[in-house]
């Protein structure tokens, strides 16, 4: 009988999974087990799985790279075809500004080529290690260009200097072709597994879940539970600090409290560490309704996820908002609904200096008096902490009760003085904050930020639009280059009520319906058209509210002309009866 080869996939982003799902299905001649895991997180999941008998593992770019260092597998990186970087320069041409194409020569090489054949100018920069790709970004940053094409290195660095990017994919053809090349290799590559046999036998028959590590951290077996969570609540800073006596603790893992011993253990001169994972029988407390914790990695996680950091829609507001991320100062931020405020409250800690601490959330619509009465009058509040964020979220709808209790802890017990304050609060269209928050603005001396609405951006929506697409892309695997024109100019003309957030919905649900390149206006249309359901059939091209100031009255026309007329001021200017520096004086804001 044929030997089956078995593959393990790992996968630095979901479309690279999915396709790879897609082509395992039809090798009866593989066993794959595909996982996710980008640079770092890749290579965890490579080790921790080295000894489970695969023959080979296929990644793909600067992971690949990584996890060839660590592991004795032979390591596949699925390559890029010119195909599937064409891809990705026919869906940046719905991009308006300046962008680059950035990577390492398996990307750039093919861009050349391509942009010679198409004669298409556009720079190109190749990179050879991980770390280039910070300087080139800050560079092109410096530069004025606004987003790159690019790999999992770049989009990494990308995000965190602000810039947009849009993967380049591989293609179904590109995975096959590294599945072929698995299967030549594992036919010349075998490793006798007896010794590994051993330990296996020997581990499985304890009640508990075991863990094995060599002296330099590589994991030998583990019977670890995924049930409980992906990963074991063991990690290698521990190997590095136990005491030669071992250790024992306890530890929460989704809601389950784990007892946790680890011990040395010497065999013919090679040292192991052995640990035990038994599940503790003390239930673990419920948590508190409306007080929310989050450490740096999942606001993160939170933030880099968002359409707002998808879409690039911090636009022309990083600037202030990262001169006062580095401030003490409270800060309050007010907008529309869906607006993004809770993703500028993460920004604002993500790159803050307080953000090893904790970022505490306290949703003043959701709080319940249990609650409520914990964080006010308990010994074991939170507000008793020094360095800590704290963001109140929708102030504007807490109870009038508990914000003069608030407002009275804060100022007794200095809170500002020794944490950060985040405060947001819901704006409705063209009305004025409420009284509560303004006094609270003099009271603390706060500084603020005002999200513009969708309505106020329609200049950019394009551009928002399918920056946030090409997330969708990488994550379903879809190949989708952009709106049909009409498409686009539907969704210009709408009202956007609920903002980026309704945005988002909209845009997900004509993604998952779109098996086009383009996405048409006959789903456009009708998706709409549920909208105006939900919220009122007055949100069109000619709703103009006039409870505004004039100047804000005039920027919304203007706008709206600018949109209408695919941005040519010269001849908005002319249709308005106004000069080109007014319109630009308008526009910018």
């Amino acid at each position: 009988m044929e030997k089956t080869i078995r593959i393990l996939g790992i996968a630095p982003y979901e479309a690279l999974r999915a396709a790879m799902v897609k082509i395992a299905k039809n090798r009866p001649d593989l066993s794959v087990d595909i996982y996710l895991g980008n640079m770092k997180e890749g290579v965890d999941i490579a080790k921790f799985h080295q000894n489970e008998n695969y023959d080979v593992i296929i990644s793909r770019g600067a992971t690949a790279r990584l996890i060839k260092e660590e592991v004795h597998i032979p390591v596949i990186s699925v390559d890029f075809s010119a195909y599937d970087i064409l891809r990705t320069i026919k869906l940046a041409e719905n991009y308006p500004y300046r962008y680059a194409v950035l990577g390492f020569p398996g990307i750039t090489k093919g861009a050349r080529i391509l942009c010679d054949l198409l004669q298409k100018d556009m720079e190109i920069i190749t990179i050879y290690h991980e770390e280039d790709a910070k300087e080139a970004i800050k560079d092109l940053k410096q530069r004025g260009i606004s987003m790159v094409i690019c790999g999992t290195v770049g989009e990494n660095y990308a995000k965190k200097m602000g810039l947009a990017s849009i993967l380049v994919l591989s293609g179904d053809e590109s995975v096959e072709a590294a599945f072929d090349q698995a299967v030549e290799m594992s036919y010349g590559y075998a490793y006798m597994r007896e010794r590994k046999t051993l330990y296996e036998t020997i581990l499985t028959g304890e009640p508990e879940s075991l863990l094995l590590y060599d002296s330099n951290g590589s994991l030998f077996f583990s019977s670890w539970n995924a049930g409980h969570g992906d990963e074991a609540p063991v990690h290698l800073p521990e190997l590095a600090t136990m005491p030669p006596e071992g250790i024992e603790r306890v530890q929460t893992v989704k809601n389950t409290l784990f007892e946790i011993s680890g011990k040395w253990v010497e065999l013919d001169e090679h040292r192991y560490a052995l640990f035990r994972i038994r599940e503790a029988k003390i239930p673990v407390g419920a948590g508190r309704q409306g007080i929310f914790f989050f450490n740096r990695n999942q606001a993160e996680s939170d933030y880099y996820n968002s359409f707002y950091a998808a879409s690039g829609a911090l636009g022309m507001m990083e600037g202030q908002i990262n001169a006062l991320a580095k401030t003490s100062q409270p800060v309050v931020i007010t907008g529309e609904e869906g607006c993004g405020k809770d993703q500028i409250a993460r920004y604002l800690y993500i790159h803050s200096p307080l953000r090893n601490n904790s970022f505490i959330m306290i949703d003043c619509e959701l709080i319940n008096d249990k609650s409520w009465a914990f964080l006010i009058n308990s010994s074991g509040s939170p507000f008793g902490e020094n360095n800590q964020t704290y963001y109140f979220k929708n102030l504007d709808r807490l109870a009038e009760n508990k914000y003069r209790q608030l407002e009275f802890v804060l100022l007794e017990q200095s809170l500002p003085q020794r944490n950060r304050v985040i405060l947001t609060c819901v704006l409705e269209k063209n009305r004025k904050l409420p009284e509560r928050i303004l006094r609270f603005i003099n009271q603390f001396s706060c500084s603020k930020i005002r999200l513009p609405s969708l309505r106020e951006r329609m200049t950019e929506f394009s551009m928002l639009a399918s920056l946030y697409m090409a997330k969708k892309n990488t994550e379903l695997g879809k190949q989708i280059l952009g709106f049909e024109p009409a498409a686009l100019e539907l969704l210009q003309n709408y009202d956007w009520p609920c903002n980026y957030t309704q945005l988002k919905r909209v845009l997900d649900e004509l993604v998952g319906m779109t098996d086009t390149s383009y996405i048409s206006q006959l789903h456009t249309s009708w998706l709409l058209s549920e909208e105006k359901n939900i919220y009122g059939s007055d949100c069109g091209e000619d709703a103009i509210d006039l409870n505004r100031t004039l100047y804000e009255i005039n920027r919304d026309i203007i706008n709206r002309e600018l949109v209408r007329m695919k941005g040519n001021q010269t001849a908005v200017a002319k249709k308005l009866g106004i000069s080109r520096t007014t319109l630009w004086r308008y526009a910018k804001e």
